[in-house]
């Protein structure tokens, strides 16, 4: 083994980060000492290699607050001894809060630590966690952004004197050549607010296609509320709801169209992943990562955030003219060499060795 690497993350639970920390664990294990460390006990859903070791910190969501302080402080120090005694090269840390922890953990320690900024930058946090951005990611080796607009952003608010855009690393779920699309309108997210299913809801309803299926694959607070919406509009018995699926292989090569409402993200992996597998996409040109990826009527569809009219347009659109469905298909599934698995590791791993060897340098 060449060195040794740590990957931090709250839990490996289904999300965009956690899919990108298990497979860059995954590609580095081959040639380094990978050890993830989650903070939270949470099941793992995405699967690790056994050559990848895990170590959990096992703090719990408190709500009473001197509780959560107590807690915040155990887990600080457990981190830094648990990161210390195994001296990596460098520490990989996901998510903005957790990035925050992680640096603060590691302060004089002299091991570099380098970030991956998930957030939208129009998302509205906490005061006290922009704060906590603002002091702490200057100490940061370097920080890594899913998109331009995301590191501008943090250029400006961070003042990090080494950032870089790479985007997030993905599987290609399905072969083109595998597919066999049926009248499916695909959507997969986390059923939660940020994600558009209400309007996504409304765009079905009113592109008029009685004979396609809606089908939603993620699970969160809002289940309920799009029950109920879909049962509204009457089209509860044309809109399935699968729960959290591990394995999207089966919906991926049915899929007619792949349908992506989010009203802002971080990076739009689901998205990613339907252009790789060749289905024709139609998203919200949410901020930020959409129109990164999709050329507006070359390699899928764009529509303005809000615009629910324009969406079910684009659903009939798609729907009623499979010829030029399947020419934007094939060519979105041409992002593959861009954001295929081995060469966004790659990418990751040359930055985060190239900002660790002038940290440590610096630090000096």
């Amino acid at each position: 083994m060449e060195g040794k690497i740590v990957i931090f993350i709250p839990t490996l639970t289904s999300g965009g980060a956690e899919r990108v920390a298990s497979i860059l664990a995954n590609e580095w294990c081959q040639k380094y000492s990978v050890t993830v460390i989650t903070y939270f006990e949470n099941p793992s859903f995405y699967k690790i290699s056994d050559r990848v070791r895990h170590i959990c910190l096992g703090r719990k969501a408190n709500k009473n607050s001197i509780a959560r302080i107590i807690d915040v402080g155990i887990g600080l120090v457990r981190l830094r001894r648990i990161i210390v005694g195994l001296k990596p090269i460098f520490v990989l840390s996901f998510m903005n809060k957790y990035n925050c922890f992680c640096l603060a953990s590691m302060l004089g320690s002299g091991i570099p630590v380098v970030v991956s900024e998930r957030d939208s930058p129009t998302e509205k946090l906490p005061t006290i966690r922009v704060l906590a951005r603002k002091m702490l990611y200057r100490f940061a080796a370097g920080v890594i952004c899913q998109t331009e607009d995301g590191k501008k952003f943090i250029d400006a608010e961070a003042k990090n004197r080494c950032s870089i855009v790479i985007s997030n690393p993905i599987n290609k779920i399905v072969d083109v050549s595998a597919r066999r699309p049926e009248k499916v309108i695909l959507n997969v997210s986390r059923l939660v607010r940020k994600k558009g299913h209400i309007q996504l809801l409304e765009a079905f309803a009113k592109s008029g296609l009685e004979d396609w299926t809606l089908v939603l694959c993620g699970e969160g607070e809002e289940r309920e509320r799009i029950k109920d919406h879909a049962r509204s509009l009457g089209v509860d018995e044309r809109v399935v709801l699968m729960g959290l699926t591990e394995d999207l292989s089966c919906h991926f090569k049915t899929a007619g169209i792949f349908a992506f409402s989010s009203l802002y993200e971080g990076y739009p992996n689901a998205l990613a992943e339907a252009m790789v597998s060749g289905i024709p996409c139609v998203s919200y040109d949410c901020p930020t990562g959409p129109s990164e990826i999709i050329k507006n009527g070359v390699n899928g569809l764009l529509v303005p955030v809000g615009d629910v009219g324009g969406l079910a347009r684009c659903l009939r659109y798609l729907a009623t003219d499979s010829e030029y469905a399947e020419t934007l298909g094939m060519s979105a599934s041409n992002i593959y060499e861009h954001v295929k698995s081995g060469a966004i590791a790659a990418e990751y791993l040359n930055f985060c060795i190239k900002v660790s060897r002038v940290d440590r340098v610096s630090s000096k």
